[in-house]
């Protein structure tokens, strides 16, 4: 398996982000693979950024090494959701 591109402390913070806002929210992972039946993985994540807030934190910290699939599979493994279409 590949290690991932996102940095350690920056996978940890979006990390972090997503499960408070998931928690927060009282919102599984199975509500999101339900709420995005038949869309690519791509709208499931751009949707879990937007979301969580986390869009200038990408922008000003990861974008500066990563590119969209490094931060792509990143929220995926944070989310536990696999590649294709949903």
């Amino acid at each position: 398996m590949s290690k991932l591109k996102v940095r350690p402390e920056h996978y940890t913070h979006m990390q972090s982000v997503i499960e408070a806002y998931l928690t927060q929210n009282n919102i599984t992972r199975d509500d999101i693979v339900r709420i995005h039946k038949g869309f690519t993985h791509y709208v499931l994540v751009y949707n879990v950024i937007l979301a969580s807030k986390l869009t200038k934190y990408i922008c000003d910290n990861v974008y500066a090494y990563a590119n969209d699939e490094h931060i792509n599979t990143a929220i995926r493994k944070i989310i536990g959701i696999k590649k294709g279409v949903i």
